[in-house]
């Protein structure tokens, strides 16, 4: 393979910052306050004509007078400057840049791109942009977004022809407990695109998914051999916006995208193996599943709920996906039987209605039908924690009537029944994906969270999933056939 040019920008251990000042209100310098914000550990060298210091950091003239070996430059300065400055990065041994500056092609400025590119390649300057948000390597506490980041790095990579969906996602997938381990805002793909971008997300180890939120694909024949081959290796989830007349509209006049029609996209989504989303949402839900659930080795769904409603959305989700819901065994619903309510419903969905025996519900039954064989993947919907009884304690209506002791006693079974119940789930031998209503930091949820059990915050959303996790586990199964074959 050959060198990649990201492995600098994205990695970079030193950084000289054009456009940055001490005013707070210029884009270069909130990007600046993101990269310290969030705790960058190498060097940082703002390059201005006249300021002497920025936010306490040295500031240099020109990028000659640091005298130190600088592996990326951030560029945010009014267009026609940057082809000059480019120029300059190559005199200096620089070669590595991000341009977030817009005003080439995007608004029909097809000269300043051509000059652009004339001192890029005379300069032997590689970048990403222009018109772009950003890099981060969240892992490396390295942002040069707009957008501080909150939380611990996660293991999703992005890359992204809107910078948005690099930056204004963040606190929306903090609070879902998914986080981005590295994002690549594209921008109008100059030079660095997206072949190159799948092509570092594969060598990544921390990243175990790959998204991409496209508006045009510049490398057709490149593209599609790079993701048929990424594809073998980790999942790709992406999400097309260019198929309608409107959709390409906008985004001709937002990154320069040539549009290609729906049938045109999916066939290439089909023909390299890429997960398809149909939604923002979609495509960070199938990427919270396929980056966390081992891969199925069919297609048969169990459902194990305590609610009709949940459990028949469920099912009717499935089945309108073309997966198997098939009827439990005489065997297996003996076996659930025996820590189930009267009440109970269990040939698939098994429907408990009510819990009589908590942990049989969240850890007993769940490994019953894991490892029964009559399943490929586990929808589980129905979790929520002992912290319920809190509302009883502290209601002055009927806090004077309850047992306190008993409740005290209720809390702490569930704290270590919240851990018990951690060790089943990740211990299944088939994928588990769990629905909830509830907020991502009530302490159970969040405790089997921090397990990497996914969780969606409807039935519906987590069948879908289910569904992208079979698609993508049936394409992968296909190389390995062939690999067996040819041994």
């Amino acid at each position: 393979m050959t060198h990649n040019p990201l492995n600098e920008i994205m990695n970079a251990r030193s950084v000289a910052f054009y456009g940055a000042s001490n005013n707070l209100s210029k884009m270069g310098s909130s990007q600046l306050v993101t990269l310290l914000c969030n705790g960058y550990r190498g060097r940082i060298y703002p390059i201005h004509p006249s300021e002497h210091s920025i936010f306490g950091l040295p500031a240099y003239k020109k990028i000659s007078d640091i005298g130190e070996p600088v592996d990326c430059a951030v560029i945010v300065l009014p267009t026609k400057l940057v082809p000059s400055v480019i120029e300059e990065l190559g005199e200096a041994g620089v070669f590595r840049a991000v341009i977030v500056t817009a005003g080439f092609k995007e608004v029909g400025s097809a000269d300043l791109q051509q000059q652009l590119d004339r001192a890029a390649q005379k300069a032997g300057v590689r970048y990403v942009g222009p018109n772009c948000i950003g890099v981060a390597n969240l892992r490396e506490n390295y942002n040069i977004t707009v957008f501080p980041f909150e939380g611990e790095p996660g293991v999703i990579g992005m890359l992204s022809h809107s910078g948005t969906f690099v930056t204004h996602v963040m606190p929306y997938l903090h609070a879902r407990k998914l986080n981005y381990a590295e994002a690549i805002s594209l921008g109008n793909e100059g030079d660095i695109d997206i072949v190159d971008g799948l092509d570092y997300m594969a060598g990544r180890d921390t990243v175990k998914a790959i998204t991409c939120y496209i508006e045009t694909i510049r490398r057709g024949r490149e593209f599609i051999d790079k993701a048929a081959e990424v594809s073998k290796i980790k999942p790709i989830v992406a999400l097309y916006a260019s198929g309608t007349e409107a959709g390409a509209r906008a985004t001709a006049s937002h990154t320069a995208a040539m549009a290609s029609s729906e049938g045109i996209m999916d066939g290439v989504f089909r023909q390299t193996g890429i997960i398809r989303a149909t939604s923002l949402e979609e495509m960070f839900d199938f990427s919270c599943v396929l980056s966390r659930c081992s891969l199925p080795a069919g297609k048969r769904i169990g459902i194990l709920t305590n609610s009709g409603g949940p459990g028949a959305l469920m099912a009717d989700t499935v089945s309108r996906l073309g997966l198997d819901l098939p009827m439990f065994s005489e065997g297996l619903q003996d076996a659930i039987s025996e820590f189930s309510p009267h009440t109970a419903s269990l040939s698939n969905p098994v429907d408990f209605t009510f819990i009589n025996n908590w942990e049989a519900f969240f850890s007993r039954v769940p490994r019953i039908i894991a490892e029964s064989g009559e399943v490929d993947v586990l929808l589980f919907y129905g979790l929520f924690g002992i912290e319920t009884f809190l509302h009883y304690r502290d209601n002055p209506a009927v806090a004077p009537t309850l047992d306190r002791a008993m409740i005290q006693a209720t809390m702490g079974m569930g704290n270590a029944l919240k851990v018990k119940i951690g060790d089943a789930l990740a211990a299944l031998p088939i994928p588990v994906i769990c629905s909830t209503f509830l907020d991502f930091n009530e302490p159970l949820i969040a405790h089997l969270v921090e397990r990497s059990i996914p969780f969606l915050p409807t039935p519906e959303r987590a069948a879908r999933a289910a569904g992208a996790l079979c698609r993508y586990s049936t394409w992968r199964s296909l190389f390995v056939e062939k690999d067996a074959v040819a041994v």
